[in-house]
């Protein structure tokens, strides 16, 4: 019997396979696999620190819920929830991607997200702890520096409003994930010992942490955003490219 917590991840890599058969011929696989590998890397940086660089792992799984095959203190769902994720992440925002931009020029919105943003960076940075400012800074502040930095010099065209909805569907499904996976299902806890999460960040009864529940959350949808994007151009550029070498541009 597949365990509880590797089942879920199944089912997630089972919906993203349907989605991806069904609209075969339309996406970039070079696309998807390139952003899947520099996710998967980051990932697996962020969860190696997370799991070892504590007095204890900052979470930890209960008996059962996993196959308890593990790479140290790592296990094998918590490499594979990262591709599941980015897919599932990529899936979406290549579906709504093709809406109508309705926000571009609300510059009052733009504002109100970059201010609320900033807010929302500086409690976590205040509550989560070592790994959360970590997380905060290395994996959410520099990535989207960069992607500002890039987005200004390339001049690239953002659907703002796809944009927007990607954002929510990131921070709804992670934090009902997590919801889900600690109350409901118990498949994992969370370490209040741990060194590296702020006991200040502990909430719902001790079961849930701002650094995880919602800190990994934004960090996660600014790097695969900015991954996603940028890699989305060197592609556009290189096909650009190859058409003109054959004549055809």
């Amino acid at each position: 019997m597949i365990p509880g917590y590797t089942l879920t991840i199944f089912l997630i890599f089972s919906f993203c396979i349907f989605f991806l058969a069904f609209f075969n011929r339309k996406y970039c696989r070079k696309k998807l696999i390139t952003v899947n590998i520099f996710c998967l890397f980051s990932g697996l940086v962020q969860i190696w620190s997370l799991e070892t660089l504590g007095n204890v792992p900052a979470w930890d799984f209960f008996d059962g819920t996993t196959l308890n095959i593990k790479f140290g203190k790592i296990y094998l769902e918590d490499v594979l929830f990262i591709p599941a994720c980015t897919t599932l992440f990529y899936c979406f925002k290549y579906y709504i991607n093709r809406i109508k931009d309705y926000l571009r020029d609300n510059y009052i919105l733009h504002l109100f997200t970059i201010f609320g943003l900033i807010g929302v960076v500086q409690w976590l940075y205040s509550t989560g702890g070592t790994g959360a400012r970590e997380l905060i800074v290395v994996y959410s502040m520099l990535p989207l520096v960069i992607f500002l930095h890039l987005v200004d010099k390339w001049r690239l065209q953002l659907n703002y409003t796809a944009m927007y909805i990607t954002l929510g569907f990131v921070c709804l499904v992670g934090f009902g994930w997590d919801l889900l996976n600690v109350t409901l299902l118990k498949h994992w806890f969370y370490n209040t010992d741990c060194n590296l999460l702020s006991q200040r960040g502990f909430f719902f009864n001790n079961l849930l942490h701002t650094s995880i529940s919602i800190g990994y959350n934004i960090a996660g949808f600014i790097f695969f955003y900015s991954v996603d994007t940028i890699v989305g151009h060197f592609i556009h550029l290189k096909n650009k490219s190859i058409i003109h070498n054959n004549g055809k541009y």
